[in-house]
């Protein structure tokens, strides 16, 4: 009997960016801090569901369009999706792959 592979598991791995990504990563880090001091919202679900963590659990998950610093991120990730897609075969063809949550 063939063997097939019906669900295989592919993973993209490549730099998010040539340099810069330790200045990055600080900004990203720094926001994502400022985010859980203001995000009462959120702080008020982990207390409940995921003590001694933080997660906005979608109070906040538009990050890409409200900042600055995630906007960047969705921008540079934005080329490695679209390797991946190309890599995969994806008929993108009048179509364009989008962030939706971050």
């Amino acid at each position: 009997m063939p063997v097939r592979a019906w669900f295989p598991t592919l993973v993209y791995e490549a730099p998010l960016m040539k340099a810069g990504a330790k200045s990055f990563n600080a900004e990203l880090l720094d926001e994502a801090r400022q985010i859980r001091r203001v995000d009462d919202e959120g702080r008020r679900w982990c207390s409940r569901h995921y003590p001694g963590g933080f997660t906005s659990y979608n109070s906040m998950n538009q990050l890409h369009k409200t900042s600055s610093t995630f906007g960047e991120l969705e921008r540079r990730l934005a080329r490695h999706v679209r390797a991946f897609a190309s890599d995969l075969d994806f008929d993108m063809d009048g179509r364009k792959l989008t962030m939706t949550d971050c």
